[in-house]
């Protein structure tokens, strides 16, 4: 399995963005994704609209490295990532999701737009960082 390419798309100023790795792995090519765009009605927040990940080439660390740019481009640009993760058959419960998330900064929040929000240099808090320390990718 061979990482091609790591591309991003879109910005700050276009009000979208867009991770991808694309993978080949035996004359095929596998792709993990992460979709956000600016929230419409937040000033300075952001929508972590789809994590994905081709069951083919999930629990690799790919999941890891895309989170790991979205919360990146949030410290870098002082906003607030909000996000509502659903299990669709990569996670085994919702409760690995949750801890997942958490591992890299999310926190639960009772807000209306989204049951999980990463505010910028979230990911440093050791609080934080225990509570979803129980998952490895």
């Amino acid at each position: 399995m061979e990482v091609l390419t790591k591309e991003t798309h879109g910005g700050l100023l276009q009000k979208w963005l867009l991770f991808r790795i694309i993978v080949g792995h035996e004359n095929r090519k596998y792709t993990a994704k992460a979709d956000l765009d600016a929230h419409p009605t937040l000033p300075n927040s952001w929508r972590l609209n789809k994590l994905q990940v081709d069951p083919l080439i999930r629990r690799q660390g790919f999941a890891s490295d895309l989170l790991n740019q979205c919360t990146s481009f949030a410290d870098d640009n002082g906003v607030t990532i909000y996000c509502d993760p659903v299990a669709n058959g990569g996670f085994a419960t919702d409760e690995e999701l949750e801890n997942f998330y958490k591992k890299y900064g999310f926190r639960e929040t009772t807000r209306s737009h989204g049951r999980f929000q990463y505010t910028p240099q979230s990911k440093n808090d050791p609080q934080l960082q225990s509570q979803g320390s129980n998952l490895t990718n």
